[in-house]
């Protein structure tokens, strides 16, 4: 049989305990496929299961947790080593690499086909800086998914300097104090963005109304989602140097079946909170909360350390070398699955509910799933990958020290 052996995007991820992120990125971009394709059909918005499959966009939710988790995992290291914090112009590099060539490709693509009219226009700057979502004229146009990218590359800016202050205020404290001083910093910021949403809603339980929806689609909206990742990484960094506390939510992590369905019972109060299918950042509080609370647990095991380097459950087919290949391909995925369907589709616009019978959606979601999987592979390994090696820096050598 023939394995399929891909180079990781992030280096975190792959040391072996930590592969479980591939698969991971590979179910939140399917789960966003899945639910773009269900709004096409008009099953997010009618029938007996639509609240649930309207949950299916919480794959964002997923994919800001592993960032959040995965970003900061080499920060919480240094700070419970003592060294000194990850150097922040690589930092920066990787995380260009990893975002721009593949959506500027995208973007200038299709910005010469159907998104020409938003894309070569007066805010050109605005797509291509991924800047679309502070004007509510733009929010919506070019690369429609790209609102997230947004808000993923405002925390990676916001991530060092968070980094340095919280190096700072527990630079002087013992071990368990560093832990408590993160723990409070990262508690501050769910605070703030559950604060934002509340006053943006009004409410604890209504949907944001369009007049708030630039705020509501911005970073500070969402940095809860980031911080559980965030809580994440801090865990692990705890567990890598043996300590035994937090015991619960290991062992929550180590019976992954269970964390997930924990995790299940999130999502589905998730989208009985939720008044319709709207657009996620428009979520009311008490929804927007049981989403994230669901994707740090879907994350949880992949975290969580293996008894004598066994991996437990639902990690083993997180690993599988198809799940790790298509979380590799993963980004391709994210960028090109709604152009794919509008392509085949016509649009998003939900066709007749007659029209979408179970074969019709089962043709259409198939349909999708195999052109996005052609064009995240083409995106992969023909600009991700080339970029990649031609604009990472090479290290130099370290020096020999001869002994006198």
């Amino acid at each position: 049989m023939t394995h399929l052996a891909l180079p990781h995007p992030n280096a975190v991820a792959s040391q072996p305990r930590m592969a479980a992120f591939d698969g991971l990125r590979a179910a939140a971009a399917l789960s966003v496929l899945v639910y773009h394709v269900c709004i096409a059909s008009a099953l997010t918005r009618t029938g007996t299961f639509a609240p649930v499959l309207s949950e299916l966009n919480a794959g964002v939710a997923v994919f800001f947790v592993i960032s959040g988790c995965l970003l900061y995992l080499p920060y919480a290291r240094a700070l419970r080593d003592g060294g000194p914090l990850p150097d922040w112009r690589a930092y920066a590099n990787r995380r260009a690499l990893r975002i721009l060539p593949g959506y500027w490709v995208a973007l200038t693509i299709l910005a010469l086909g159907p998104l020409a009219g938003w894309v070569l226009s007066p805010n050109w700057w605005r797509f291509y800086g991924l800047a679309q979502i502070y004007s509510p004229e733009t929010l919506f146009g070019g690369l429609g998914v790209a609102w997230s990218l947004c808000v993923e590359v405002t925390f990676y800016a916001l991530l060092p300097v968070l980094a340095l202050l919280i190096a700072r205020l527990s630079r002087r404290w013992k071990a368990r104090s560093i832990i408590r001083v993160q723990a409070a910093v990262l508690a501050t910021l769910a605070l703030v963005s559950c604060a934002v949403r509340y006053a943006l809603a009004g409410s604890l339980t209504a949907s944001i109304p369009q007049s708030g929806v630039v705020l509501a689609s911005a970073l500070p909206s969402f940095l809860d989602w980031f911080a559980l990742g965030m809580v994440l990484a801090l865990l692990a960094s705890v567990w890598e140097s043996g300590a035994g506390t937090f015991a619960w939510t290991r062992r929550l992590g180590e019976r992954s079946i269970l964390c997930w369905a924990v995790a299940a019972a999130c999502f589905v109060a998730g989208a009985l909170a939720k008044h319709g299918d709207v657009f996620l950042p428009l979520a009311g509080l008490d929804a927007h909360v049981a989403s994230g609370l669901g994707a740090a647990l879907i994350v949880l095991p992949a975290v969580a350390p293996e008894h004598a380097g066994a991996p437990h459950g639902v990690v083993r087919l997180l690993r599988h070398p198809l799940a790790l290949w298509l979380g590799a391909i993963s980004y391709g995925i994210y960028l090109w699955h709604v152009p794919v369907l509008e392509a085949i589709h016509g649009s998003l616009t939900p066709s007749p509910l007659q029209h979408s019978s179970p074969a019709a959606v089962a043709g259409l979601l198939v349909a999708v799933i195999a052109g996005a999987v052609a064009f995240g592979a083409a995106s992969w390994y023909l600009v991700e990958q080339p970029a990649k090696r031609l604009f990472t820096r090479k290290r130099k050598p370290a020096p020999v020290i001869v002994n006198a």
